[in-house]
């Protein structure tokens, strides 16, 4: 009996002493808290005497910012609160590594309020918002979080060049040039959203490798994403309206999924009709270009509601599987597409072991409203039957077979684009 309640005795002290010091950990300061900033955050508000221009029309938080990041990092704190409210900066906000050198040691969280309530707004088009990235690609940051905010305008509006292990959550990048840049490894990109940027909504290349890009929503932008090189990355549950160039393009990009994806673009018909100009590929088209290796497209809606439409657009790729997709189909608009590219001065298609198959095929309202079939008889087009005949000798399956095929000549304007994307 007395061991069982020197047991019990020992088990209660220590269950209180853990208890004890729980409560007395610090807390984290509440949002916006005036001289709040804990061990575990600093807060901007803390650096408006840093402002320039405050409250007047060059505004400019951007020395605010700066002053946070460096006192996050010397403090060890490690965290910069943006509580809500609307931000302008005239100048970019450059986020360098830690000065603690090590494998993500010290890397620094910036942490909004929510994108719809805290917003920084770059007013300069001529320069990024926020450059987020280390010196060369061999001295690169790792592991900044961005997460809960807005970022607007710019040249490139988050700018993660040289940045490995970055993580972005729950963000509203819009009005740049290009949305986001990066050519760091293993990023991961959850429920972002990202429009009215004129070039690119996400460009990724170089070292572009184990990357995550999910649940996300892009509209009104040149190219949705472009990976320019890269292994490893998967795009997923992303929605792409309005695109006026190319939802998704891939070139050099290996080891590719895109799963359950959904595109509502400018199509072929609204291009042609407007004469938009597109820099390359082809309008709402997943386009995979020179150097695709292993991409598989699955589960993916592409709708088509006759201004608008999508398909996938192939001048190379070497094994890929296109299963599971859903076609609405409208004139000039099909499901696959085999297309030639210009590369090195010559005219260029390589297209092997690509099974297409499992797809369903479904005409537009437009024509259902007519009384015409739900599934229409052409799925797929080419630009000439040798790309057709070269494909399947590479051993390419098409379901369906030659007779879903359609030519099409289609000239699709490969020069800078013209239209006049408007930004919020």
């Amino acid at each position: 009996m007395r061991n069982g309640t020197s047991l019990l005795n020992v088990i209660m002290v220590f269950v209180g002493s853990a208890v004890v010091c729980g409560a007395a950990e610090p807390k984290l300061p509440f949002w916006g808290e005036q001289g709040g900033a804990s061990r575990g955050a600093v807060s901007i508000l803390d650096y408006r005497d840093r402002v320039l221009g405050t409250g007047g029309e060059t505004e400019d938080w951007q020395p605010a910012f700066q002053a946070a990041v460096a006192d996050a990092y010397s403090s060890g704190r490690c965290c910069v609160l943006v509580p809500a409210g609307d931000y302008p900066i005239r100048q970019t906000v450059e986020i360098p590594p830690p000065p603690t050198r090590g494998f993500g040691f010290g890397a620094l969280r910036i942490v909004g309020q929510g994108r719809n309530c805290t917003r920084i707004s770059q007013k300069d088009e001529a320069l990024n918002a926020i450059d987020w990235t280390g010196p060369t690609y061999k001295e690169s940051v790792s592991g900044g979080i961005l997460e809960d905010i807005a970022v607007t305008g710019g040249a490139i509006t988050v700018n993660i060049k040289w940045h490995n292990m970055f993580m972005m959550r729950r963000c509203y990048v819009a009005g740049g040039e290009t949305g986001i840049y990066a050519e760091g490894w293993s990023s991961n990109f959850t429920d972002v959203i990202v429009r009215w940027c004129r070039r690119y909504g996400i460009h990724g290349r170089a070292h572009f490798n184990n990357i995550t890009l999910r649940d996300g929503y892009m509209s009104r932008v040149g190219t949705g994403i472009y990976v320019q090189g890269g292994n490893g990355i998967r795009i997923h549950g992303f929605g792409i309206e309005g695109a006026t160039s190319t939802a998704i393009r891939l070139g050099g990009a290996k080891l590719v999924t895109i799963t359950d994806c959904y595109f509502e673009c400018d199509g072929m018909a609204r291009t042609l009709e407007q004469g938009y100009k597109i820099e390359e590929g082809y309008p709402s088209s997943v386009y995979l270009t020179v150097g695709c290796r292993a991409v598989t497209i699955e589960g993916c809606t592409f709708r088509c509601t006759g201004k608008t439409g999508g398909h996938i657009a192939i001048v190379e790729c070497l094994r890929g599987s296109i299963r599971r997709n859903l076609f609405q189909l409208l004139h000039p608009n099909y499901g696959v597409s085999l297309r030639r590219t210009v590369y090195r001065g010559k005219d260029y298609h390589r297209v092997h072991n690509v099974v297409v198959e499992g797809n369903f095929y479904r005409r537009a309202e437009m024509h259902l409203r007519e009384g015409l079939p739900e599934q229409p008889d052409v799925w797929y087009s080419f630009e000439d039957i040798a790309l057709l005949k070269a494909a399947q000798e590479a051993g390419c399956r098409f379901e369906g077979g030659e007779e879903r095929f359609t030519e099409q000549l289609i000239e699709i304007p490969q020069t800078e684009q013209k239209r006049v994307v408007p930004k919020e």
